[in-house]
């Protein structure tokens, strides 16, 4: 599956081609004209979605689902046969568009009106980068994961998706991930989404688990390697019996510094970071974990990020710390309580360091 949609529309390129050069031949040029403007543009999808490319922003599907006018007019030969051919084999394949997986959470096929939606109004997440989303089921909360067919989405998209989705399941919101079929990306994504809900150890435990519920489903390498670098890198909080929300999955065995809410004004934490983790625990509401790695030039940007959004989520509401500075390299944080000194007291604190 390394070249899949690549190959088959480069195939589909080819053909049109073919075809224009045969009318072309029997003098009926004006027929030759759509097709090797069909050519031309299944030729630049299939670059595009070549693995060593992987560029679903030429479609320009927007965050919203929605393609502007100028890709309909543009690339309405790939889009149009995308569209008729996904309905045509929703016609023929005998399969469910969807399958409940656990409570409330759902994967499925592309959903073209609002009655092709899992029942209870759920939360959608849309892998799919060559399919609108439909206008009826615009009421629904939507996250866009733009990814080809037969590609995978990048770490990072998967931890913003598993996190979106931990989110709606707080609040009680049933959650629907699909890609054209539910086959391959957005089973990808579901599989880190039960490993973060604590339903599953690992996602080849997942895999195994939608695989008993949905025998069609077809992961391939680049599916599996992205979830093997989400699991190294970017570990979304598990959901495990006797874990807190805000958990985490068990570290690296390497030296720890470990700061409770006593946190002083100010104090700078300088030194390489892979991640920043919080555990609440009931003897001690909240703490703070650093440990260095070697790697931290590959995982720094995307984990600080991420452990940023975990701070404001979990901190704040049980008002003992709360975010100061956060840079590539360095975190500053401060008691809640005290942060209303101003920044005057950090500033000396920091000049009293350097000193």
């Amino acid at each position: 599956m390394g070249w899949g949609i690549s190959r088959l529309i480069g195939l589909k390129a080819a053909v049109f081609l073919s075809v224009a050069y045969f009318f072309h031949r029997l003098d009926m040029t004006l027929l030759s004209f759509p097709l090797i403007y069909a050519s031309v543009i299944a030729m630049l999808v299939s670059i595009a979605s070549h693995p060593s490319i992987d560029l679903p922003l030429l479609l320009g599907k927007g965050s919203n689902g929605s393609f502007p006018v100028w890709s309909w007019i543009m690339f309405s030969p790939f889009l149009l046969f995308i569209h008729l051919f996904v309905l045509l084999r929703r016609f023929v394949k005998n399969e469910p568009l969807y399958t409940e997986i656990a409570d409330g959470v759902y994967v499925g096929g592309w959903p073209s009106s609002v009655e092709r939606l899992p029942p209870g109004e759920p939360a959608v997440i849309d892998c799919t980068c060559e399919l609108p989303r439909s206008s009826t089921i615009s009421e629904n909360s939507y996250l866009c994961v733009a990814t080809w067919d037969t590609r995978a989405p990048q770490p990072s998209q998967i931890e913003s998706a598993v996190r979106w989705a931990l989110r709606k399941r707080s609040q009680n919101k049933a959650v629907y991930v699909h890609c054209a079929y539910g086959h391959g990306r957005s089973v990808c994504v579901m599989c880190a989404l039960l490993v973060a809900l604590g339903l599953a150890e690992d996602w080849k435990a997942a895999e195994q688990m939608i695989r008993e519920k949905r025998p069609s489903i077809s992961m391939n390498s680049l599916h599996r390697k992205s979830l093997e670098e989400w699991a190294k890198h970017l570990l979304t909080p598990s959901k495990r019996s006797g874990e807190s929300d805000m958990s985490i999955f068990k570290p690296v065995q390497e030296p720890l510094e470990v700061w409770n809410n006593s946190v002083p004004v100010g104090l700078t934490l300088s030194v390489p970071m892979k991640f920043l983790l919080q555990e609440k625990k009931e003897s001690m509401p909240a703490m703070f974990i650093c440990f260095s790695d070697s790697r931290r030039d590959i995982a720094r940007i995307s984990v600080l990020d991420i452990t940023h959004q975990m701070i404001k989520s979990t901190i704040h509401p049980m008002n003992t710390s709360i975010i100061h500075r956060l840079s590539n390299d360095s975190l500053e944080i401060s008691s809640s309580e005290s942060y209303s000194r101003g920044r005057e007291d950090q500033r000396l604190l920091r000049a009293r360091r350097r000193r």
